[in-house]
């Protein structure tokens, strides 16, 4: 058996149009069926992720405008963006952590949506050391809504509660852009 029968010393190459196929591959006794992306052990990359990296994307530009730096966790567990907040150039004693959601759903003629969020990661949230600031980035309309955790419920509610989801309703008070994001930050 050579190496070039073996398909995973050349995962993505394909045979399909190259002179090797046609003329080498019958004498080398090597398979010519075309193998897809899946079969080579590629990660698809979603429409789901794509919204995701666009979130984060504007999330961090729209701190970024208002003077804080937004730093991605790279091991995420939950929080998405620590942010570090300053005051006449000095760096703040607190940080924020920001939990980013993406989303293409379609807000509502009034401008608001519900979202559905786990009891436990709510509980995890107001449960931090640091507050967190949870950002629903909206890839239709390129809108981001925010909201504290902390404002909206108590740990006692989450605790108590048998339901394993809440909706939540945003408006557009929530709406998160350069004009307001450091009352959300200062706020946090």
């Amino acid at each position: 058996m050579s190496i070039h029968s073996d398909t995973r010393a050349y995962p993505g190459y394909h045979w399909k149009k190259s002179w090797t196929r046609k003329f080498l591959a019958p004498i080398a006794g090597i398979s010519l069926k075309q193998r897809t992306l899946s079969e080579c052990g590629l990660t698809k990359i979603t429409q789901g992720h794509l919204v995701a990296d666009r979130a984060v994307d504007a999330i961090s530009r729209t701190l970024n405008q208002v003077g804080a730096l937004a730093e991605q966790i790279r091991n995420d567990y939950g929080e998405d963006l620590l942010v570090q907040s300053h005051l006449d150039g000095d760096a703040d004693d607190f940080r924020l952590l920001v939990q980013v959601k993406g989303s293409s759903s379609i807000v509502r003629e009034d401008g608001s949506r519900t979202l559905r969020l786990k009891v436990s990661h709510l509980r995890r949230w107001i449960s931090q050391s640091e507050p967190v600031l949870v950002c629903i980035f909206d890839d239709a309309t390129v809108l981001i809504y925010a909201f504290s955790p902390s404002e909206r419920f108590s740990l006692w509610e989450l605790v108590t509660t048998d339901r394993k989801t809440i909706g939540i309703k945003l408006s557009k008070s929530d709406i998160f852009n350069k004009k307001n994001a450091k009352r959300f930050i200062w706020e946090g």
